[in-house]
């Protein structure tokens, strides 16, 4: 717990340090904070759960393997692994003979790196950001679920193509994505809603509509599994009723954070309409996430799909305290970050192998290359 503590420290430093500095400063502070997440990920030693340990026997079984027998091992039931993801850990295991843990530090570092490219123009206080990544993200996204974790930098890259809905190149791209990890063809639907105008009262009424609807959230995963049937998606299906299996749901509190930043927003609206040119485009993709968290809070599988929207909840709420007194931004920065600390540390406490940090910097048998 004292890794993720000091890393939260250092995310706090670059929040004080983005708001009081302005220059060259801040970035420096920036871009270090998100160089030790990026170690600290990537050098961990069995952490992650049953994951890991799946990752690496795959990782061990096509090392020296020929490249025609990848696509059999990937796909065989033992693995069932998407494609792409296949293709990079091969070219890591046979090209650059890299070991398993000196891939997950090229990954780590890829998917930081996405990340930053991505969001770099969008995300008004970094340190704000990397808060509530560490609260939302860091444990989940960098040390289990490691295709998926492509595939959501990927999509923060494809951010600025959305916006400027170029459609052609949005979908291409997307496809490239979805060989990383099939679930981000989610994504295709996601577009076509973005086309769809929003106003402060539509807004209201959604709200209101899909808060009424909650209740009816233990009928999703039977509703999604018939879409996915009816539209033909066999992949969608099986992964529907795989996660339908499991009984974790969205929790509660996901609902009362998502509606407490959402009525900040109403209530500042017009204002921040006008001040924002990218205030439209992140409100539409803050929107994503309520019949998520909603009316589909029982489906486990759409609970993955969160991440993608995630920077628009730190990008609305910056947006919400440049325009309000200095005093009040900071009261509410505060409340933010011991919130995201609060969530960061129950996080800690449930899965015990978060506890204490295991790094293999320091062990002589492990290498980064192959040996």
């Amino acid at each position: 717990m004292a890794v993720c503590l000091f890393l939260f420290l250092m995310c706090a430093f670059t929040a004080v340090v983005e708001d009081k500095y302005s220059g060259s400063i801040p970035s420096v502070c920036t871009l270090l904070t998100i160089t030790m997440l990026a170690l600290v990920s990537g050098f961990r030693y069995n952490m992650g759960g049953y994951d890991y340990y799946i990752y690496e026997s795959f990782y061990t079984s096509i090392t020296d393997e020929p490249i025609g027998n990848l696509p059999l091992v990937a796909l065989s039931q033992q693995y069932l692994f998407d494609i792409g993801y296949a293709v990079f850990m091969y070219i890591c295991a046979n090209v650059f003979q890299l070991s398993y843990c000196g891939c997950l530090v090229i990954q780590s570092f890829i998917f930081y790196s996405l990340m930053y490219i991505g969001l770099r123009r969008y995300i008004p206080n970094w340190g704000i950001f990397l808060m509530f990544f560490m609260y939302k993200m860091f444990f989940f996204y960098t040390f289990v679920a490691l295709r998926q974790a492509l595939t959501i930098a990927g999509f923060y890259c494809l951010i600025p193509i959305f916006e400027r809905r170029e459609t052609i190149k949005y979908y291409l791209f997307l496809i490239i994505l979805s060989l990383f990890h099939t679930g981000a063809l989610v994504l295709f639907v996601v577009y076509p809603l973005f086309l769809i105008s929003i106003s402060k009262k539509r807004v209201i009424i959604l709200s209101i509509i899909f808060g009424a609807l909650t209740p009816l959230a233990s009928y999703s995963s039977d509703i999604l599994s018939q879409i996915a049937s009816f539209a033909g998606i066999s992949f969608l299906e099986s992964k529907v009723d795989y996660y339908s299996i499991s009984t974790l749901t969205i929790s509660p509190l996901y609902i009362v954070e998502y509606y407490l930043l959402l009525f900040l927003l109403i209530k500042c609206y017009e204002k921040l309409k006008i001040t924002y040119a990218h205030f439209e485009f992140f409100m539409k993709m803050f929107l994503m996430v309520l019949p998520i968290i909603t009316i589909l809070r029982s489906s486990d599988v759409l609970a993955r799909v969160l991440p993608y929207f995630y920077p628009s909840y730190v990008i609305l709420f910056c947006y919400f305290c440049s325009i309000i007194k200095r005093s009040d931004a900071r009261m509410f920065s505060s409340i933010f970050a011991l919130l995201c600390l609060a969530g960061m540390i129950k996080k800690i406490i449930i899965d015990e192998e978060l506890m204490q940090y295991h790094t293999w910097l320091f062990n002589p048998d492990i290498h980064f290359f192959r040996i």
